[in-house]
């Protein structure tokens, strides 16, 4: 591909967008599953561009990654990716095949970008992790959830009081008035 062949792609739910050679698609999404993992893969000129969507770190494929890393002894720097904390990983396998990886954790979702072929092509590379935005409304916490201490998410359930019934509220914490303890 030359550059007219570029494209920004909008991912599906618009959780990113980027910049990619044409042919960039959705490859792998269960819809019947809410919030499935969802792949996107493009090959151009013997560069793949790929991204891995999921609700958090532990439903992606960040262990399969992690673990590849580390078999091939990458180092990572810490970055910002569309002013998201992220670790980016620049190596080349044993098979001479360069690679780069980032993670990206905002409050709601988990991305990884990977890159990988021939080091003729790292300005592609480039453009590719250059163009890289993350959508804001996936940097917010779900609004049905909270985090405690434990980072365990559990659900925020309101109660409904009428006004002339009194609650009492569940939980530690100090508090009065009518249910709010």
């Amino acid at each position: 591909t030359d550059e007219s062949d570029w494209k920004t792609f909008v991912g599906y739910q618009e959780e990113f967008i980027v910049d990619v050679p044409a042919g960039f698609s959705l490859v792998d999404y269960n819809k019947e599953v809410e919030d499935s993992l969802k792949s996107y893969r493009a090959n151009a000129n013997g560069q793949t561009f790929a991204v891995w969507t999921s609700k958090d770190k532990e439903t992606s494929y960040f262990s399969i990654f992690s673990s590849y890393i580390q078999n091939n002894n990458a180092q990572g720097v810490n970055s910002l990716i569309d002013s998201f904390k992220s670790s980016v990983y620049n190596f080349a396998d044993s098979d001479g095949i360069s690679h780069k990886i980032a993670f990206v954790e905002t409050d709601s979702r988990f991305f990884i970008f990977h890159t990988f072929g021939s080091s003729a092509n790292k300005e592609k590379f480039a453009r590719f992790f250059d163009s890289i935005k993350i959508k804001k409304t996936f940097s917010q916490p779900n609004r049905s959830t909270i985090t405690s201490s434990t980072s365990k998410k559990t659900e925020n359930k309101p109660t409904t009081v009428k006004n002339e019934e009194k609650s009492r509220g569940q939980g530690a914490g100090q508090g009065s008035g009518s249910g709010n303890g």
